[in-house]
């Protein structure tokens, strides 16, 4: 019964996931914001588009649970370099 209640207060533990650029997110998640470039067409206009593109991620699922699931939320999207527009998913 303790391992079981030790799974119900730990962190999400069940996906491991890699980025088109070799970052990754480890079980449990990461603190630290993880870079993820994306391409973007020649039509990007400043304070005029909004882009959420995760198809360069990739997830695993680690669990040997089928019951076990993570979600991925992006909270906010950060232009670095606007010249080159790479993206850091925080």
């Amino acid at each position: 019964m303790s391992s079981f209640l030790f799974l119900l207060v730990s962190e999400a533990q069940a996906f491991t996931c890699k980025t088109s650029d070799g970052g990754v997110i480890p079980q449990g998640g990461s603190n630290t914001p993880v870079p993820i470039r994306v391409k973007i067409g020649p039509n990007l206009v400043n304070g005029k588009n909004e882009l959420s593109n995760l198809s360069q991620i990739s997830c695993k699922n680690e669990s040997w649970s089928a019951d076990w699931w993570d979600e991925m939320r992006l909270k906010t999207v950060l232009v670095v370099k606007p010249e080159l527009f790479p993206l850091l998913l925080v």
